[in-house]
């Protein structure tokens, strides 16, 4: 199982980039069924989209294109509503999962959110 996960939600709608970078820690229960739900309505991102994980070079993060992980892990795209119910009435243990968790909370459900598991 991956150990941390990066959500890149999407700028605005229609908008093939993202501005944040929200850090999750882990956290088995709540990675479970975050991965539970990504396997089931996760699309793989086909068209790169510009985040500050893009990769501009051998394993050197940079503003760019994202498509993989410097691993070469395909990332997927969520909406920020398959998101939500998944974390709705969740107490995390991890102050910074919960911070996360209000964060995700505020997006408008339409959004896209990219998962970056690392």
């Amino acid at each position: 199982m991956p150990v941390k996960l990066k959500l890149l939600p999407q700028y605005t709608t229609n908008a093939n980039y993202s501005q944040d970078v929200i850090q999750m820690e882990e956290e088995d229960a709540l990675f479970e069924r975050i991965i539970g739900m990504e396997q089931e309505q996760g699309r793989r991102v086909q068209e790169p989209f510009d985040s500050y994980l893009g990769s501009q070079g051998v394993l050197k993060d940079s503003y760019g294109p994202t498509r993989e992980t410097l691993y070469g892990d395909p990332v997927k795209e969520v909406t920020a509503l398959d998101l939500k119910l998944v974390m709705q009435r969740y107490r995390s243990p991890n102050w910074r999962n919960n911070a996360a968790i209000a964060y995700v909370m505020q997006l408008p459900n339409e959004l896209s959110v990219w998962l970056y598991w690392h």
